[in-house]
Parts: structure tokens; sequence; C-alpha cells
């Protein structure tokens, strides 16, 4: 399947970022995100997308 694969090397390529880049809660979320979509036929739904989002951005 391509989006496990897709999965991995996404989980691969955030930790070779150093840890002091800004990018890290957006990369974060995103990864979150995307193992949330793995293995689904649908969307990850507005509530979880907003959990996602209040816990790597929180006010």
């Amino acid at each position: 399947m391509a989006f496990p694969a897709a999965c991995d090397r996404l989980k691969a390529a955030m930790g070779a970022l150093p840890l002091h880049e800004q990018s890290n809660p957006f990369v974060a979320a995103l990864v979150e995100l995307v193992t949330l979509q793995q293995g689904r036929t649908g969307f990850v739904t507005l509530p979880e997308f907003t959990e996602v989002l209040d816990r790597h951005f929180p006010t």
C-alpha cells in the first residue's frame, strides 16, 4: 500500500529535523493527522482535526 509507506517516509523525515526548527509543531501535527488517516477509507473528522491542532498549537 502506498499510504503506509508515505506515512513511514513522513515520520522518518520528521525525525531528521533539528529540534530547534520552527516547523516542528507543523510537522508533528501533520504526522499525527497522517497517522490518524492511515487505514481509513474517509477523512479525519473535523472534531479530530481540531483536537490535533489544539494539541500542537495550544491557545
